[in-house]
């Protein structure tokens, strides 16, 4: 088992809709590939990180994220990390704001498996609550 890094930033506004998948970027730093192969561990692209593995046997990653968010109306702000369409659980973070345009800054820190025998899984982030804007995405991904 080798370990590795990815850190992906994504700091363009983006006005996201209630349900909508928000835009992590794109990898700006990473280090370590799968066994055997040429293949990133981690790779952020537009609005899926894509965590990699051999297969052979489980792959675990801690990824941390920091998203800075301003609703548009007052009211609660939630963000869900997926994977692979699942929300994961405890990966979520939430605010609530008293008055319209409150920036908020909503960390998010878990850890996903990767079973054996699985090569490639998807990790989104969507916002519910109120429709916001998006002006920094941060996102760490360390394989373990």
């Amino acid at each position: 088992m080798s370990a590795g890094f990815m850190y992906s930033v994504n700091t363009a506004t983006q006005a996201i809709a209630v349900g909508g998948t928000i835009n992590v970027g794109s990898s700006v730093r990473r280090c370590g590939c799968v066994k055997d192969t040429a293949t990133p561990f981690a790779n952020a692209n537009g609005t899926t990180t894509v965590l990699s593995s051999c297969g052979r046997c489980p792959a675990y990653f801690d990824i941390n994220a920091s998203i800075v968010v301003t609703p548009t109306d007052p009211g609660t702000v939630t963000i869900t990390a997926f994977q692979d369409g699942v929300a994961i659980p405890g990966a979520v973070a939430t605010a609530t704001v008293a008055a319209a345009a409150t920036t908020v800054t909503l960390p998010l820190t878990f850890g996903v498996r990767l079973n054996t025998g699985v090569t490639s899984s998807n990790i989104t982030y969507v916002l519910t609550g109120a429709a916001s804007s998006i002006t920094n995405v941060a996102q760490t991904v360390i394989k373990v």
